[in-house]
């Protein structure tokens, strides 16, 4: 059964005993553990930087691994790995910032062959995705290294805003159908007498909504109204995806790092089964 709705909310990155350091920082490493994720680490190179992360405590389980608020370009990847001696450090997988660019999109069948395939630039193609996800099984490991390297990047700097490092908090059951993911953009459009427009600039964001039904009494009550609802409630970011398992392109259009602007109820359509009232999840800019 492919894997439901993931909240990834209880951020060990967090915890004060946690060290942080870099392998560079002209702006401080500490950054990634702000909630504004435009309140970045910044490198001074861009060829192979690192940021890493001590836990100091080795009980405790991290199965998920999230990004947000980079600069890195199309060419752009982030790798994560793990120790137990932060000496030997095994590979959890390099994540490339547009998976595209990497498989050849315009060589081969998909362009030289004729179906009118063209080399993605920096600057063409969809947007590049702000925030990235790796899943993996359970470790307790000390130590982790997120290694991020971006070699031709313009800005001869890296930056990486909200770091998340820890479990996850996923119901048994899927997002029923009805869910939806839209791009709202804010943008005000004015008119003159003449008739000429001008735009006052809002950046679009995405907005999801979904629903989750039959809950058990646990999921319900416990995970998701005390322990995200009542915690995070509409004023505090946290990282939701609707459908870990999906392809790049479905984590991108569903899962975001933002807030809940509604829908943090919980109901009970039968005795011992619980469900969700409609979230709706906006994107933090």
């Amino acid at each position: 059964m492919p894997a439901a709705v993931r909240f990834l909310a209880i951020n060990l990155v967090d915890r004060n005993a946690v060290v942080l350091s870099a392998s560079s920082a002209v702006l401080p490493v500490t950054n990634i553990r702000h909630h504004h994720k435009k309140k970045v680490w910044r490198s001074s190179g861009v060829s192979s930087e690192q940021i890493n992360i001590d836990l100091v405590d080795t009980n405790l389980t991290v199965k998920s691994f999230a990004l947000t608020g980079h600069n890195l370009t199309r060419d752009g990847t982030i790798e994560l790995l793990h120790s137990t001696d932060n000496v030997t450090f095994t590979s959890l997988g390099i994540i490339n910032v547009d998976a595209d660019t990497k498989s050849g999109y315009s060589e081969g069948t998909y362009g030289q062959g004729g179906y009118g395939g063209f080399t993605l630039s920096n600057e063409d193609g969809p947007v590049i995705p702000d925030t990235h996800w790796l899943f993996f099984s359970g470790l307790t490991s000390r130590y982790w290294r997120i290694l991020i390297k971006d070699a031709a990047n313009s800005d001869n700097f890296l930056t990486v805003g909200r770091v998340f490092l820890g479990n996850y908090i996923e119901p048994t059951v899927q997002v029923i159908r009805g869910w939806s993911t839209e791009i709202v953009d804010e943008t005000q459009t004015e008119k003159s007498i003449g008739g000429q427009k001008w735009r006052t600039l809002r950046t679009p964001f995405l907005r999801i909504s979904f629903r989750l039904v039959k809950l058990t009494e646990n999921e319900g009550v416990r995970d998701l109204l005390n322990t995200i609802f009542r915690r995070f409630a509409t004023h505090t970011d946290l990282f939701v995806i609707l459908f870990p398992d999906g392809s790049t392109q479905v984590k991108n259009a569903t899962g975001i790092y933002g807030s809940f602007v509604s829908g943090l109820g919980i109901s009970n359509p039968a005795i011992g089964v619980y469900a969700s009232d409609s979230i709706t999840f906006e994107e933090s800019l």
